[in-house]
């Protein structure tokens, strides 16, 4: 099984999630609050399984989490296999000033730019963002990885989370 970590900012709280590929093709994620406690129903289910379509190759995945620090999961370069990026989320909370910054998603000959807005309250909860590519993206050349990057949301910040996701073949 295969977990990966993401801290989700919803409108009323933050909470922590765990997300495992159960060797069937579902994703099952579990949430909980500071106090170890399971979202309330209003917000999103507290444990919930999605189904993934078959990916033709080994599940890979990196995930980063801080406060008020730059976040690159990665998704490492493997000797005679390519990398396939399927998705990436990037969550968190607010920072003392707000602002906009630019995440990365590369393999070093392709980069791909994103902006997200942080707003200036370090308990108010970002817009997630949160891209599945509807094909995967093969990194260049074999033995070559992925990077997300993700700059610090800024002074102040408590929580921040990136987490990115493929497969090798």
């Amino acid at each position: 099984m295969i977990a990966l970590g993401l801290i989700l900012a919803l409108a009323t709280a933050t909470y922590a999630a765990t997300w495992a590929w159960d060797g069937n093709n579902n994703l099952q994620v579990t949430l909980m609050d500071s106090s170890g406690h399971a979202s309330p129903a209003g917000d999103t289910p507290a444990r919930a399984i999605y189904h993934v379509q078959g990916l033709p190759g080994t599940v890979v995945q990196g995930t980063s989490t801080g406060a008020a620090q730059a976040n690159s999961p990665t998704l490492p370069a493997v000797s005679a296999k390519t990398n396939y990026v399927s998705g990436f989320t990037i969550t968190g909370g607010g920072a003392t000033a707000a602002s906009a910054i630019t995440c990365t998603l590369s393999d070093g000959t392709t980069t791909f730019n994103f902006m997200l807005e942080i707003p200036g309250a370090a308990t108010t909860a970002i817009t997630p963002l949160v891209v599945t590519f509807p094909q995967p993206i093969p990194a260049a050349a074999v033995n070559t990885a992925w990077t997300l990057t993700v700059p610090s949301f800024g002074s102040g910040n408590t929580a921040a989370s990136a987490n990115i996701w493929g497969y090798l073949k």
